[in-house]
């Protein structure tokens, strides 16, 4: 590798969104991230919950970089009562200490590229189960906006995907795929890579971030009780 091409990291592309991603983005090379081994040359694992900083240090110091997407997620799909201490760490972790890491040591290398970052429509939807999940996706939208401000040269594009038709979604205790008709993959993979705003979200979500802003705490309590 050298630094004369500019290159695309993925980090969770072994499946999902950031595998069509992957798919989608041919402008530059491409180095996935991901905890799947791949027999594929632009695959590198990476274990979220056993980050590797020195390996990632040594990968980033070879390459110029010009865009980077954070698709991983992780949550057990459970209550929160069914929880133990090594879910907690793992889940924290994996959502939010190691993304911050990341973008930590990009910005001491004064690597400043495109920050793509997934969250959710569950910054602002309460789904039973999703507690944990929900408080780091909030915990990474405050991070991202504070350091967009604080990091003015910092490009950020924050995706507020909805309901995606993945194994995540059908797989998990989400109750919100009742209510809000999957989108394909391939929707929000282009979605993400071609559009030019600073926030990606639909329109039914955008009443919803509205509506979780405006609405006493109460009602919102009794809206998503009923809900769900």
């Amino acid at each position: 590798m050298d630094k004369e091409k500019s290159h695309v990291l993925i980090f969770g592309g072994g499946s999902g969104l950031g595998k069509e991603i992957y798919n989608i983005e041919k402008s530059a090379p491409n180095i996935v991230f991901s905890s799947k081994y791949s027999a594929n040359e632009n695959y590198r694992y990476c274990d979220f919950k056993n980050f590797d900083e020195e390996k990632f240090i040594k990968e980033i110091d070879k390459i110029d970089i010009k865009k980077v997407y954070f698709c991983s997620v992780m949550t057990t799909f459970k209550s929160f009562e069914l929880y133990d201490t090594v879910d907690i760490n793992n889940e924290i972790n994996f959502n939010v200490i190691v993304p911050i890491k990341i973008i930590n040591i990009l910005l001491k290398k004064e690597i400043k590229p495109e920050i793509i970052y997934v969250l959710s429509h569950i910054c602002f939807l309460f789904n039973p189960g999703f507690t944990l999940y929900r408080m780091c996706k909030k915990s990474m939208e405050e991070f991202l906006l504070a350091i967009e401000i604080e990091c003015k040269d910092l490009q950020i594009k924050r995706v507020y995907p909805g309901s995606i038709d993945t194994k995540f979604c059908h797989n998990s205790n989400y109750n919100g795929k009742h209510f809000f008709i999957p989108k394909t993959v391939n929707y929000w993979a282009k979605k993400i890579v071609f559009s030019s705003n600073k926030s990606i979200i639909s329109y039914k979500d955008l009443i919803l971030q509205i509506l979780d802003k405006i609405m006493p705490f109460q009602l919102k309590k009794s809206f998503y009780n009923l809900i769900f």
